[in-house]
């Protein structure tokens, strides 16, 4: 996982393919482990995501966001195409692209504030064509 945010992402990933096939939302598909989350289990360490989003109410209110990017501190993942208009719109007129010839301590600044608007690594590393492990550091 390259971070907290991605785990919290790849857990509601999993829980909407059961609404995104058209089958049923994901509090009633009785298959995945959505129900260990919400109503607990010996089967499932819940721990550490439901510490992370505030507890159940909290993983409820985060596993239903799609409007709002922001729930209890964490982002929901931003479409390619979405992100790059918000690295547009953070960037102080900047193009992407350009953060790379800048100076060591701007451009950690702006790497910084791209992963605060809710930009993945992986999407800054495509957008800049800087290196993930930059990145990550920054």
């Amino acid at each position: 996982m390259e971070s907290d945010e991605y785990l919290l992402q790849l857990v509601r990933y999993i829980h909407e393919n059961p609404a995104k096939a058209g089958i049923c939302k994901a509090e009633e598909y009785w298959w995945s482990s959505y129900h260990e989350y919400v109503a607990g289990s010996v089967r499932v360490d819940t721990n550490l995501v439901l510490s992370m989003v505030g507890g159940v109410s909290g993983f409820k209110r985060f596993s239903k966001a799609t409007v709002d990017r922001r729930v209890g501190g964490v982002f929901s993942r931003l479409s390619d195409s979405e992100a790059h208009e918000t690295a547009v719109r953070e960037l102080d007129g900047l193009l992407p692209s350009e953060l790379k010839a800048l100076s060591r301590a701007r451009r950690n600044e702006l790497i910084l504030k791209l992963k605060n608007a809710g930009l993945t690594i992986r999407q800054i590393e495509r957008l800049t064509g800087i290196g993930r492990n930059i990145i990550a550091r920054a």
